[in-house]
């Protein structure tokens, strides 16, 4: 068998790719990127952007208080049962985290409210405050 024949009878074969579909229609059919967006007083467009905030009002976001947080071994973790006490890296009475979507937002005491947990908020963490918790 000669070096020719090895490489001809490996070779794959080679399929075209279909050409890409055409636009339907022209650019004189299609709206102005700019449509209704003529130019507004400084008052509209504060206005506007108040209604579009008000339009986030209803949209759902996870709110997680974190008590503490631990790392376990797999096996530490497989031995846990009913009773195992897991020790955290806050002390009592420190401030628990507030979180939104993961981002670190506030800090907060634990309080009882009618047999009910809740957190009373102490501290807003500011832009810089959250720029050093990514990661956590």
């Amino acid at each position: 068998m000669s070096d020719e024949t090895t490489l001809q009878d490996t070779e794959a074969k080679v399929t075209p790719v279909p050409p890409r579909a055409k636009p339907v229609g022209k650019a004189a059919d299609l709206p102005a990127f700019s449509a209704g967006m003529e130019s507004k007083p400084a008052a509209a467009v504060g206005e506007s952007r108040t209604d579009n905030l008000a339009l986030l009002r209803d949209v759902n976001l996870e709110l997680t208080v974190e008590l503490g947080r631990t790392r376990m071994a797999i096996g530490e973790i497989m031995e846990l049962g009913q009773g195992s006490i897991i020790e955290l890296d806050k002390l009592a009475g420190e401030p628990v985290d507030v979180r939104v979507n993961g981002v670190l937002l506030a800090a907060g005491e634990v309080i009882v409210l009618d047999d009910v947990f809740g957190v009373r908020i102490t501290r807003l963490l500011g832009r810089v405050d959250r720029m050093d918790t990514f990661g956590d």
